[in-house]
């Protein structure tokens, strides 16, 4: 597997990894509140109220226990089953691993934990909203004496939880509608030579595949300084474009930091071209290469790969973000001990051209932001002078 797939892989995984590492630390956050209430659950508590028919009793202490062990053991299980998940991940993608050592990681069984993973954390919320609502009765006294500091600290822990479980269910399952509708749609062109889609870990894990019944691929890089970067390309028939992918990643970007190199392949001597070179003269140097390789007379497997490397050099050095962290990758690792910014060591000529007009910064969220804060303030002194008359 070339270099630049090994990052590209590592790059969308680690998003997963990292949204699995959320869930492990915020389930510890309330495994802790879950101990914090066990620590209230002793026999003869008593409540602030000076009532003795408010008093809490032994049924309202059981029920602080049951609801807190509930609410641990969904926490638990949340977080065992995320950690699963996550050390497949890591196994799948881990760059250090033999070409020997092979994983086996079932997409289905990867979705089903997830989806647990979410429905575990939800339930686990549930159960903890509800011993909270024990430990109010027993620091401030039983619901029904209808104590205003009671009320109110009933009323404001239902509506925020309810609310952030709300938007939780939402997202969560939005991503997964969205997940099987990718999984029917992966399904439904598997079998079509027109098309093959990789989607990450959802689905069947493969290279990305492009294949098009026509003479001509048209391969449009994003360029925002020049249009030069798209052409057309007369390729064989029958042969697939598989599409480089991006050498951006957070991988990357820590190998250049430290001073490694990215990839062992020399992209500009490919092509030809010196590192000061122009984007105009990347496209002139692509056709004249594939023109030379054509009228080699390879073999098709070796006529395919050298058609690859040339895709590869191409993409990258005809996107300017790809190609200055390339350029920034190749100063780094030629001197690891002379740090240079990415920009420092950009060789190509600044654009001439008129920048394109700035988009009008939205600042209408920044405004509902600060209102928001702002009512929380003026609700919190409200509810202070209240309470303390």
């Amino acid at each position: 597997m070339a270099p630049s797939e090994n990052s590209g892989s590592s790059g969308k995984h680690s998003v997963v990894v990292t949204a699995l590492d959320g869930v492990i630390n915020v389930n510890s956050l309330f495994t802790i509140a879950i101990f914090v209430g066990l620590s209230l659950a002793s026999p003869g508590q008593k409540s602030l109220n000076s009532s003795e028919r408010c008093q809490p009793g032994i049924l309202t202490v059981k029920q602080l226990v049951i609801f807190e062990v509930l609410s641990f053991s969904f926490f638990l299980f949340s977080s065992l089953v995320a950690q699963a998940i996550k050390l497949s991940l890591n196994l799948l993608y881990s760059e250090d691993l033999s070409h020997g050592f092979s994983v086996i990681v079932n997409g289905t069984l990867l979705r089903a934990g997830m989806l647990m993973t979410a429905i575990s954390s939800v339930l686990g919320c549930l159960f903890l909203m509800v011993s909270m609502l024990n430990v109010i009765e027993i620091k401030t006294g039983m619901l029904f004496c209808g104590a205003k500091s009671t009320i109110l600290s009933v009323t404001f822990l239902i509506i925020l939880v309810s609310s952030g479980l709300l938007v939780y269910i939402s997202a969560a399952c939005g991503v997964w509608i969205s997940l099987c509708a990718l999984q029917l749609f992966y399904q439904t062109f598997a079998t079509s030579q027109e098309l093959h889609i990789l989607f990450f870990i959802f689905g069947p894990v493969q290279p990305c595949v492009l294949t098009f019944k026509s003479r001509k691929l048209v391969l449009i890089v994003g360029n925002s300084s020049s249009s030069d970067t798209a052409s057309a390309i007369g390729t064989d028939e029958t042969s697939p474009v598989e599409i480089p992918p991006s050498i951006i990643s957070a991988l990357n970007v820590e190998k250049a930091l430290l001073g490694i190199a990215i990839t062992d392949i020399d992209h500009y001597g490919i092509l030809g071209l010196s590192r000061k070179c122009s984007y105009a003269e990347v496209p002139v140097a692509y056709k004249k290469k594939v023109e030379e390789i054509m009228n080699e007379g390879l073999v098709e497997e070796e006529l395919n790969k050298k058609l690859q490397l040339l895709k590869e050099s191409y993409s990258i050095l005809s996107t300017p973000e790809e190609r200055r962290l390339y350029d920034w990758s190749l100063v780094r690792s030629e001197a690891p001990d002379d740090y240079k910014w990415p920009f420092e060591v950009d060789p190509t000529p600044p654009s001439t051209g008129t920048p394109p007009p700035q988009e009008p910064e939205d600042v209408e969220p920044t405004i509902l932001v600060g209102y928001f804060f702002l009512g929380w303030f003026v609700l919190a002194a409200v509810l202070s002078i209240a309470l303390n008359l």
